[in-house]
């Protein structure tokens, strides 16, 4: 068990067992200096006391730590410390504090929460040596010991200690405004990889795993509340620089979603995720409220997928005024950076090449939605400065890399609606520099639901084929004109849309319809990748369906340059010539 001083301040109603601790050491020794520390991290505070003069220590006066004060704290051991004359004892001789306190005798007795963690200390210090007996230490001892039972009963009544998470209760310790304050109600179940019950020891091992994940995206503390078994609320806030929420929801969700190894199966949970932000409303009960009923809904009307509560209309066109403020100079400082997702061949396992995602931590918004970035550079005409910067700045990146290990290089191009003859012109450019060659650049499209825009795409494709760069229809089979493009557009791979994947483990329409796209691609000539592989059920059930290349969680989550550097050096990832 581990108390941080946030929750330390939150838990007010162990005080008056500090204070009755206090007038008990009282008793030792009517004159002697007297306090109850907390130990946290390296340093410590004390939480109350009263000097050898009589007037009262600061409130949470907090201290670094050093050798001399760990070693008189005694802190790795059960023990009292007992000091006769502070002055012969080699630790606390070198203490200014010694002389400047006028302390000779000291004893201090450790708060242990549990019967063995460390809390802090209760001390008592008198200024004349020799004045507490082996008595007077046992006494204070079994004071510590009483004063640890009440800190762990307040502590109990609103902490899951094992799992470490906040119970229900511990909300009503929360303020009523909290400026920035974003809720997620997030409620799971648990679908193992074989047709049997799901076992207690493997849904508390999942569950350690979960909690686990969702530590991870706390900023800052008494932010995790455990509602229920599989049901949870985590609060995020910061007041200096907002968040996107939608992005944010994104990021929690990939993460939690995650399969879940025990023992020799794969656990997956499906999230029902309801969201409220700080704003209309202010009051964080109801931004609670408000959170646990929209993940509730989505979980009704959804069967327990994922569903996201976006942020309010006038939050996300503010966070898109930013954004357009700001890009024009992000583009011209590269303030934008890229993650790189692994991609592999379906029967061997071998790595066949990376998929290149734009990443950008705004300064006020934190990470933004790559999907708004796009949105706003189209509606202020920097498209295609952001394409020709992203393809240029990709393929100089991963060029050394591709010296030592060829593979396929993937790069998302944001629209159709750029001139196509400009656009096709940065392309030329881009594979002519001869840094990766043209073959082993692939640039992925998503179709456009407007049919007038297909003659336009077929005239830029075909402006395209005497590079030699490939072509991959990205989210393929999400849109309605899939079977259009495939017969009519010069393209070279289908990306078979994640949604496909996710649930074909568990459905049969879906693996039908995968099975299907493969036929179809094989048909047409046409490489598939499948993305968001994330269970070994769906690699196997992809490669029945002779899926050839696949991406997602279950081989490699997206990484920075350096990481995939590492891994590739390493031979991590086994290459198809290896």
């Amino acid at each position: 068990m581990y108390i941080s001083p946030a929750e330390l301040d939150a838990l007010e109603d162990f005080r008056p067992a500090v204070q009755r601790a206090l007038y008990l050491a009282e008793r030792i020794n009517g004159v002697c200096m007297r306090y109850v520390s907390h130990h946290y991290n390296n340093a410590y505070a004390i939480i109350d006391g009263v000097k050898t003069d009589g007037t009262p220590f600061p409130r949470n006066l907090s201290f670094d730590f050093n050798d001399t004060y760990c070693a008189l704290t005694n802190r790795s051991s059960t023990d009292v410390l007992h000091i006769h004359d502070a002055l012969s004892y080699d630790q606390t001789a070198r203490l200014k504090v010694t002389e400047l306190l006028q302390i000779r005798s000291y004893v201090g007795a450790p708060i242990l929460l549990n019967g063995s963690v460390f809390f802090g200390t209760l001390g008592i210090a008198a200024p004349e040596p020799n004045a507490f007996s082996a008595q007077d230490a046992e006494t204070l001892k079994a004071i510590a010991a009483f004063l640890a039972a009440a800190i762990e009963l307040e502590y109990e009544h609103c902490r899951h200690v094992k799992a470490g998470t906040y119970k229900r209760a511990a909300l009503s310790l929360l303020p009523e405004d909290i400026p920035g304050l974003v809720c997620y109600s997030i409620r799971m179940d648990l679908y193992p990889d074989w047709n049997g019950m799901l076992e207690e020891a493997d849904q508390a091992h999942v569950e350690h795993v979960l909690i686990s994940r969702l530590k991870q995206y706390t900023q800052r503390e008494l932010t995790l509340f455990q509602l229920e078994p599989l049901k949870y609320m985590l609060l995020m806030y910061d007041d200096e620089k907002p968040v996107d929420k939608l992005y944010a929801a994104r990021q929690l969700h990939d993460h939690l979603t995650e399969p879940v190894k025990s023992g020799d199966r794969f656990i997956k949970p499906a999230v029902a995720l309801g969201v409220s932000e700080y704003g209309e409303e202010t009051r964080t009960h109801t931004l609670i409220q408000k959170a646990y009923m929209a993940s509730v809904r989505s979980k009704a009307t959804h069967r327990a997928k994922t569903v996201f509560t976006p942020p309010s209309a006038k939050a996300a066109s503010e966070t898109k005024s930013i954004i357009a403020r700001d890009l024009p100079l992000a583009l011209e400082h590269e303030s934008f950076s890229f993650v790189y997702q692994p991609q592999f061949h379906t029967g061997t396992g071998a790595f066949s090449g990376v998929e290149v995602l734009l990443r950008w931590e705004h300064p006020d918004i934190g990470f933004v939605n790559p999907e708004w970035v796009f949105e706003v550079a189209e509606r202020t005409g920097m498209l295609l400065e952001m394409d020709r910067w992203i393809m240029q700045k990709a393929v100089q990146n991963l060029s050394p890399l591709y010296q030592i290990q060829p593979f396929q290089v993937s790069i998302n191009l944001s629209s159709f609606h750029a001139d196509p003859h400009e656009l096709a012109a940065v392309i030329r450019q881009t594979a002519g520099k001869g840094l990766i060659p043209a073959e082993h650049l692939t640039f992925e499209l998503t179709e456009n639901p407007e049919p007038e825009s297909t003659e336009q795409l077929h005239l830029f494709l075909e402006s395209l084929k005497e590079t030699g760069v490939r072509i991959a229809l990205d989210d393929f089979g999400k849109g309605y004109s899939s079977m259009s493009y495939i017969q009519r557009l010069p393209i070279h791979t289908l990306k078979l849309d994640r949604t496909f994947i996710q649930d074909l483990d568990t459905d049969s329409a879906h693996r039908w319809l995968v099975k299907a796209m493969v036929t179809m691609g094989r048909r047409f000539q046409l490489s598939v990748i499948a993305e968001g592989v994330e269970t070994g059920e769906q690699l196997a059930l992809l490669k029945e369906c002779g899926c050839p290349f696949v991406q997602g969680y279950y081989f490699a989550r997206p990484m920075p340059l350096e990481e995939l550097k590492k891994k590739l050096m390493m031979n991590t990832y086994r290459t198809a010539g290896s």
